[in-house]
């Protein structure tokens, strides 16, 4: 009797976190995605990314020659053997690499390897990092590269030119259906289509309204129940409404922006701090990728303390701080700046992890030996352990610098047993090892 065909097919999806933080910092690249094996879900394959100098040779076998102009990295996968030894010799792979699009995988590059091409197996090259990174289209709070590894047998192989002209006849859909979308979105009424969103002050102040178009709300799994079925409109009973550009705050004096230092951070309220400009950021960042950071304000006062008598007027703080802006991506008209910490706690609130993990790394950004001990004794370092770990980690690195500003001890004072563990197993188990005894 002949041998049955083996016709199915097996398809894996993992992705590379951090991936456009890696390529724009120029720096080698080395980052893993574990992928659950299939044959034993506990266990893992290890799929690795990294980055090599695309040399150019002579003919004549001459020493590589790097290009200087651009960056000239290229991007190669690297398979675990284990992977390898499992399926290479039966099986052929075709791998997908893209970004998610509105919930949606959309590919920009297809490699297919055949069984026992144990070279294409072992390494395959993506492309420059310069083109990859091209298809984010600047949005950078989508930072993670996505692939899909889909494993076929030879004698039911897939029509990769097929796939290939099926995928570009799906993206040339979808491009016209976000269009057409576009178009009917433009044509709602207003009425219909615009959510007031009310910010009570948690302490002191005027209540300020943002008016957001609905159809950004519900993008965001915290505010798509709000516009479902199972809720009403109510009618309107406010008869004093501000007016519909209310989305800036009444008045100049004070700070304009949310600032992480601890000292202006008082949060003794339990609600979540929900800041008109924070929010504005958001609602800029899901629509436009716009993304403006306000600098911390113990910086501006570091400014102030350094000017001398006789110098320049010292500016306010609110035109110190429009100069002061980190631009992690510009977008001409839609310029809010915003505290990352405030914009980390709402990212957390609102689920959206890649925005979160920007906004740390921005908050890590400005971590420096004076006021490492400051920001671990805030309130929002307080409630994420993640903040604290880096802290932790941060001091252990430049241990002998912090230890001579005499703060440790704020640290180290009234710990709780589990914060004792996580300080002992991130900063002194570290600072202890190797140490001799007695």
């Amino acid at each position: 009797m002949a041998a049955q065909i083996e016709h199915r097919t097996l398809e894996i999806n993992g992705c590379f976190k951090r991936f456009t933080v890696l390529v724009k910092s120029r720096k080698t690249i080395d980052v893993t995605a574990f992928l659950p094996r299939i044959e034993d879900p506990s266990r893992s394959y290890e799929f690795k990314l990294k980055s090599r100098n695309n040399d150019s040779t002579t003919a004549a076998g001459q020493l590589a020659v790097e290009s200087s102009e651009g960056d000239q990295r290229e991007l190669v996968l690297h398979l675990s053997k284990t992977f390898r030894e499992t399926y290479s010799p039966a099986w052929g792979l075709l791998l997908q690499f893209g970004i998610i699009r509105a919930g949606n995988f959309q590919a920009f590059h297809l490699s297919s390897l055949e069984s026992k091409d144990s070279a294409g197996w072992k390494t395959t090259v993506i492309g420059k990092a310069s083109d990859i990174v091209s298809w984010f289209d600047g949005i950078s709070v989508h930072d993670s590269l996505y692939f899909k590894a889909r494993l076929f047998h030879p004698e039911a192989s897939i029509d990769v030119k097929a796939l290939i002209s099926q995928r570009r006849e799906l993206d040339d859909l979808r491009r016209a259906m976000r269009r057409m979308r576009t178009t009917f979105e433009a044509l709602q009424r207003p009425s219909i289509d615009i959510t007031r969103l009310v910010f009570h002050p948690k302490r002191k102040g005027t209540v300020k309204n943002l008016y957001v178009p609905s159809h950004i709300l519900t993008r965001f799994d915290y505010f798509q129940s709000l516009h479902s079925q199972k809720y009403s409109e109510t009618a309107q009973t406010d008869d004093s409404l501000p007016p519909l550009n209310e989305a800036t705050r009444q008045g100049g004096e004070g700070f304009i922006y949310e600032d992480s230092d601890d000292e202006w951070d008082i949060d003794d309220d339990p609600r979540e701090p929900l800041n008109t400009d924070t929010f504005q950021a958001t609602i800029h960042v899901m629509d436009t990728s716009a993304l403006y950071f306000a600098p911390p304000q113990s910086a501006y006062r570091k400014f102030v303390l350094e000017c001398k008598p006789g110098d320049v007027p010292i500016p306010p703080w609110h035109e110190w701080a429009e100069d002061n802006i980190t631009s992690h991506t510009i977008v001409p008209e839609y310029k809010t700046p915003t505290s990352p910490k405030s914009l980390y706690r709402m990212a957390d609130m609102l689920m959206i992890p890649e925005l979160k993990d920007v906004c740390r790394e921005q908050i890590f950004d400005c971590l420096n030996i004076e006021n490492v001990v400051s920001e671990i004794l805030s309130p929002l370092f307080q409630h994420y352990q993640e903040l604290r770990i880096s802290g932790y980690e941060f001091i252990q690195k430049n241990w002998d610098s912090v230890v001579q500003r005499g703060e440790m001890s704020r640290i180290l004072t009234n710990l709780s047993s589990e914060e004792a563990v996580l300080v002992n197993e991130t900063m002194l188990k570290v600072l202890t090892c190797g140490v001799p005894k007695g």
